[in-house]
């Protein structure tokens, strides 16, 4: 994964490259989409470029809307099998939580939630 940003202690909640890659990881797996998941030596290879993410600044109910782009690879072949761009998003609601920290953080994780169920849907359609 790759285009995330860390969240500073100064700044707005961020999606990292390593907690969607996580997180992505761990819904292939629950998915039963392929057999194991691994980090390295797999026949196919799924990377991502978290290319945008737009985040609301002030906000009762607070949006996020995020771009993947995905592509899957036979690393016995080096044959690109699947590439898709993906947009998602996610709105937080006031009552989901008072402070807007945390809404936008719920909308930062809805919205990769969203967009790693779609990635998972649209590969799961693949004759491998």
């Amino acid at each position: 994964m790759s285009g995330g940003k860390e969240t500073s202690s100064t700044g707005a909640s961020q999606i990292s490259d390593q907690a969607f890659a996580q997180a992505l990881r761990d819904s292939i797996e629950k998915s039963g989409l392929f057999a194991k998941v691994s980090p390295s030596g797999a026949r196919y290879k799924l990377t991502g470029f978290i290319g945008k993410v737009d985040q609301p600044l002030l906000g009762f109910s607070l949006t996020v809307k995020m771009e993947v782009s995905y592509t899957l690879v036979d690393t016995q072949s080096g044959t690109t099998l699947w590439t898709k761009d993906i947009a998602s998003q996610y709105t937080a609601k006031a009552g989901e939580a008072f402070a807007a920290v945390k809404r936008l953080r719920l909308a930062n994780e809805g919205a990769a939630r969203e967009n790693i169920q779609q990635a998972i849907a649209a590969m799961a359609t693949l004759t491998l």
